[in-house]
């Protein structure tokens, strides 16, 4: 997606979220995740909830 805008929050999810799982429901997207911002620092379950479509 060179050159491509990615909208938040997608874009910061796609640097430090391997595997996130979607689903929609009452027009938001929800989805758990786990993350790790720095290899120093802790692995984190996350969720998402957004109004925001992820990008195709």
């Amino acid at each position: 997606m060179e050159g491509e805008s990615i909208p938040e929050p997608w874009s910061t999810l796609s640097c430090h979220t391997p595997n996130l799982r979607l689903w929609r429901a009452d027009g938001c997207w929800i989805g758990p995740g786990v993350s790790q911002w720095d290899e120093e620092l802790p692995i984190q379950l996350l969720a998402v909830l957004t109004t925001v479509d992820p990008p195709t």
